[in-house]
C-alpha cells in the first residue's frame, strides 16, 4: 500500500506540472511556464514527420518520404497518364503514346495474349497445362508450352496389361510412361475391386475410411472413390431445360448412354438450390471420364482453380462449339454459379421453370479459373442460345 502511494505522488509531481504548462489559449511565459514544443510520432514513419518531398512533375512516379528522406518509385507500365493533353500510359516511368490502344490480342487456344505497352506487340504466355486438349486444323490437337500441335499420343495405346501402374503418353514425344501406384490405390483384378500393394493388385479393401465410410471396399488411399465429371456432348438452351430436374435427367441419360454407371447431377443453380446445397462433397478427386484430375475433392473444387479444366464429354471426347455469348472466347456452360458453388444470379427463369431471372450466367468450358462464371447476361436472347452443361458424378 505504502508503495502504491508513492507512485500516485510522483505522477502528480510529473503530470501537474505538465497539464499547467500545456497551451490552452494563454501566454505561457507570463504563466511562468517556458514554451513548449512537442512533436508527438504513435504510428507510421516517425522519422518523416513534417517532411514534405516536392512533385516532380513527372505523372509516372511517386516521390514519398521513407526514413527520414525522399525517395521515387515507378509507376507500373500501362498506368494511364496524360500525354499532350490526350489519354497515354507509363512505360519505364515516362508517359508516353499508348501503343497498345488499338491493339487486341486475341486469346489462343492454349495461351492468353496481351500487349506490351514498351512496342505495341502482342505477347503470349500459357494458360493451360500441356496435355490440355485443343482444336489443331480441325481436329483434336494438344497444348504442348502454349502452343497447339497434333497429338503425339493419339494412336499411341499405353496399356501394358498391369492394374497397378499408371500408364500416360508423353505429350512431347509420344512415348509410353508406366508408373508403380501407391499402395492403397484403387485397382481392378478380374472384374472385381481391389487395391495396390508393392505393385499388385490385391482383391479386397483398401484399407479404412473407403468409399461411402470406414470399412468400405475399394478405398482410394483410405479415402473416397473418385468421382468423374463432363461436359455434354448435346448442345441445350438455357430456358428449354426443364430445371434443375431436366438438367439432371440430361446428364442422367447421356451417362447411361455412355455406359459410365453412376448417378449424375447437373453444374446448375435455380433460386432455391445450387451445387454447394445439392451436391454430394467428395473427399475423393473430381476426375475426366478418362482418369485425368480435375479436383483433389470438394474444397480443391472450389477454391477457384481447377487442376485440368473440364473440356471432355461422356464419351471422353472434345467438347463441341457453342454460340459465342459474352467475350466468345471458346465454348461456354450455362452454370448459374460461381466457383464456390454457390447460386450466382441470373438463371434463365430457373432454367426455364419459371421466375425472375433474365438472362444467365456462363462458365468459361476451356478455362480452369473462368470454368463456372464467365459470362453475366441479363438479356433474354441469351437464354435461347445454344450452350454447354456441367455433368458431376455424385
Amino acid at each position: 500500500m505504502r508503495g502504491l502511494l508513492r507512485y500516485l505522488a510522483l505522477c502528480l509531481l510529473v503530470v501537474v506540472p505538465f497539464l499547467a504548462c500545456m497551451d490552452f489559449g494563454e501566454d505561457q511565459e507570463s504563466s511562468g511556464c517556458e514554451p513548449m514544443t512537442y512533436d508527438l510520432c504513435l504510428f507510421g514513419d516517425c522519422a518523416c514527420s513534417g517532411v514534405v518531398c516536392p512533385d516532380d512533375g513527372n505523372p509516372c512516379t511517386r516521390n514519398y518520404c521513407s526514413g527520414g528522406r525522399c525517395v521515387s518509385s515507378v509507376s507500373a507500365n500501362g498506368t494511364a497518364c496524360t500525354y499532350d493533353g490526350l489519354e497515354g500510359v507509363c512505360v519505364n516511368g515516362v508517359c508516353g503514346e499508348n501503343l497498345c490502344e488499338d491493339v487486341w490480342c486475341d486469346d489462343e487456344p492454349c495461351s492468353r495474349g496481351e500487349c506490351d505497352y514498351v512496342d505495341g506487340f502482342c505477347d503470349y504466355t500459357s494458360s493451360y497445362p500441356d496435355g490440355t486438349e485443343c482444336p489443331y486444323d480441325g481436329m483434336d490437337g494438344i497444348c504442348v508450352s502454349g502452343i497447339c500441335v497434333e497429338n503425339p499420343c493419339i494412336d499411341v495405346v499405353c496399356d501394358d496389361d498391369d492394374a497397378c501402374t499408371r500408364d500416360s503418353c508423353d505429350y512431347a514425344d509420344g512415348a509410353c510412361s508406366h508408373a508403380e501406384m501407391e499402395d492403397g490405390e484403387p485397382c481392378t483384378l478380374d472384374g472385381l475391386s481391389g487395391h495396390c500393394v508393392s505393385g499388385v493388385c490385391i482383391e479386397g479393401t483398401g484399407g479404412t475410411g473407403g468409399f461411402g465410410g470406414a470399412g468400405g471396399t475399394g478405398g482410394f488411399g483410405g479415402g473416397a472413390e473418385p468421382r468423374r465429371v463432363f461436359v455434354t456432348s448435346q448442345l441445350v438452351t438455357g430456358n428449354a431445360l426443364g430445371g434443375l430436374a431436366g438438367a439432371d435427367a440430361l446428364c442422367q441419360s447421356l451417362a447411361d448412354a455412355a455406359a459410365l454407371g453412376g448417378t449424375y447431377m447437373a453444374w446448375l443453380s435455380d433460386d432455391y438450390e445450387s451445387p454447394s446445397t445439392r451436391f454430394t462433397r467428395s473427399t475423393g478427386p473430381y476426375v475426366h471420364v478418362n482418369g485425368r484430375v480435375v479436383a483433389e475433392n470438394w474444397d480443391d473444387l472450389v477454391d477457384g482453380t481447377l487442376a485440368t479444366a473440364i473440356f471432355l464429354t461422356e464419351e471422353a471426347r472434345y467438347r463441341p462449339e457453342t454460340d459465342p455469348f459474352c467475350s466468345g472466347l471458346g465454348a461456354y456452360a450455362y452454370t448459374g454459379t460461381n466457383a464456390a458453388g454457390e447460386a450466382e444470379p441470373p438463371n434463365c427463369r430457373n432454367w426455364g421453370s419459371g421466375g425472375p431471372w433474365v438472362g444467365a450466367v456462363l462458365g468459361l468450358v476451356n478455362s480452369p479459373y473462368q470454368w463456372s462464371a464467365q459470362c453475366w447476361s441479363s438479356s433474354s436472347e441469351t437464354c435461347d442460345g445454344l450452350a454447354l452443361l456441367y455433368c458431376f458424378e455424385q
